[in-house]
């Protein structure tokens, strides 16, 4: 509202006049190891190249979010182990790059087969080709 009313399309903004206050945000409580657990393994057993297993795994190893899982492979570089999170994906607009580690645990046996799991991107954009030409 403020653009519009710096460019004389309005008069005032009638949301500053409202009275809301501003609230503290909610404590946010760590899960704890049964509760990852668990999902990891409802994740698995649902869809174990699904796209929502591997944010969940990349969340939990690389500690990053939803959108910041969104990159392309090409940003992978496997051989130095680094990721290439790009300024469009990050919170905050600068983008870094973040080494990984083999992760050697019950989820998963090593980071090259977790982070190849974004080809699910191109499993979903072939099955709806594939539903396209069945009409």
């Amino acid at each position: 509202m403020d653009e519009a009313i710096s460019r004389g399309c309005a008069s005032v903004n009638p949301a500053r006049r409202l009275g809301l206050e501003e609230s503290a945000p909610s404590e946010k409580v760590a899960w704890s190891d049964f509760e990852v657990d668990r999902v990891a393994v409802a994740l698995a057993e649902r869809s174990k190249f699904g796209w929502m297993h591997v944010t969940f795994l990349m969340g939990l190893y690389q500690a990053v979010r939803l959108r910041q899982s969104q990159i392309p492979l090409s940003r992978i570089d496997f051989r130095r182990r680094i990721i290439d999170y790009p300024s469009n994906r990050v919170k905050g607009g600068q983008g870094y790059s973040q080494p990984f580690e083999e992760w050697e645990d019950s989820y998963e046996s090593s980071s090259r087969y977790i982070l190849n799991q974004r080809v699910c991107h191109w499993r979903m954009d072939q099955s709806s080709f594939r539903n396209r030409r069945s009409f």
